[in-house]
């Protein structure tokens, strides 16, 4: 941004003592502003053509110098435009220079530092930390995108368009080879920060208009009770893995996420309106109150679990989430199990379980934590393939009589 800088003494403005006000001009290619230096002289005292006060008494070079520092200020917060690749309009430099109303961000990665900022308050009550550390993950990949293919490091809000997105989405995909479903997520993060800046009058349009981000037929892969059976029956060579198949086991039973399991203390085992064993929590990602039935499989595994010496009151051996994923990577290997293993499979097969034993689904959103039953409509609610043939069979004993 190439910024000219001049002081006018305006001797239609002249003060009841004779003095004369000096104002700074701003003017680029595109535009031009004033604003008052607050500095006034005699206008004998003005030097029109030079842009200083005359003389070399203590009062002008007092009075010039004075001008100089405002003249450097200036250069100073356009140098920080340049060096950030954040644009900067004359009246955002008159703004900062005369301190009227704070500065409003007109750059995205500038209200994503914003937006996580205020998150980082509301950790523990609107958000967890791991919410945290994926905003910065999908932050970071934005600006990788700024840098590797636009070659600069931030961008006006207003330059957004449609082209932008368009262009992010082709180098997520091609040069990340990144799923539709990471896309989405990158996409949909954008947008809730577009939507941000929006709400407060920091963007003019929204850029996402008519835009749809592509679907994505997720397949939902769950064991099926040959496997389960075997994982149960299945005695490991070594403990580390029948401790995480052990693991697995009671998330089956459960339905419980990973954070969740791991979360659970004694506090969290009760008696439930039936009298039986209930796990009673409230759900970290949706901040639901959870109440679980406990099976009898289910409460045999944590008396196991007990005799090997817990600490902290937990229920579950401490174990990362890394480690457990790995090591269920083995145990499907030795097992033979087609399926590649991970702890998300687990809650998978109990919401599958409840729904081909015809569990109602609004029961299976409450068991498995859902906000509501459309996403257990949506991610769970697939026939069976067993099911499938007991409809048909169904058909051909009603045929037969």
């Amino acid at each position: 941004m190439n910024v000219k800088i001049s002081f006018v003494a305006l001797s239609s403005r002249k003060k009841q003592n004779g003095e004369i006000p000096i104002y700074c001009y701003l003017s680029s290619a595109n535009d031009t502003c004033r604003f008052g230096t607050n500095l006034s002289t005699k206008p004998e005292a003005w030097d029109n053509k030079r842009q200083r006060a005359r003389g070399n008494s203590i009062e002008a070079a007092i009075f010039n110098k004075n001008l100089e520092k405002l003249k450097e200020q200036i250069k100073n917060i356009v140098y920080e435009s340049i060096k950030t690749n954040e644009e900067t309009s004359l009246n955002d430099i008159k703004n900062q220079m005369t301190g009227n109303g704070k500065k409003k961000p007109t750059t995205l990665m500038t209200i994503y530092k914003l937006r996580f900022e205020k998150m980082k308050l509301l950790v523990g009550k609107d958000y967890q930390k791991s919410t945290l550390i994926k905003f910065s993950y999908l932050a970071n990949t934005i600006q990788d995108f700024l840098k590797t293919e636009l070659k600069i490091n931030d961008i006006d809000l207003n330059k957004l368009n449609r082209v932008f997105i368009d262009d992010l989405e082709l180098y997520l995909r091609a040069h990340k080879c990144m799923k539709t479903v990471s896309i989405n997520k990158i996409i949909q993060m954008l947008k809730s920060i577009v939507r941000y800046s929006l709400e407060r009058g920091w963007i003019d349009r929204d850029p996402f208009l008519g835009h749809k981000s592509k679907s994505v037929q997720t397949e939902i892969l769950f064991l099926t009770q040959e496997q389960i059976t075997k994982l149960e029956t299945t005695i490991l060579s070594q403990e580390r893995l029948n401790r995480v198949k052990e693991l697995f086991l009671f998330s089956i039973y459960t339905g419980l996420h990973y954070a969740d399991a791991m979360s659970l203390t004694t506090s969290n085992l009760v008696k439930g309106v039936d009298g039986n064993l209930w796990i009673d929590y409230v759900r970290d990602k949706t901040g639901k109150r959870i109440q679980i039935p406990l099976l009898n499989k289910a409460q045999a595994l944590l008396v196991k679990f007990e005799k090997q010496g817990l600490k902290n009151d937990y229920i579950l051996p401490r174990i990362t989430n890394q480690k457990v994923n790995s090591y269920l990577k083995e145990i499907g290997d030795v097992l033979g199990i087609d399926i590649p293993l991970t702890h998300k499979i687990a809650r998978k097969t109990f919401g599958s379980i409840l729904l081909y034993h015809n569990v109602p689904i609004k029961v299976v959103s409450e068991l498995m934590g859902h906000s509501n039953s459309l996403i257990t409509e949506r991610h769970y609610a697939k026939l069976d393939t067993r099911k499938l043939g007991e409809a048909m069979n169904s058909l051909n004993l009603i045929s037969n009589n």
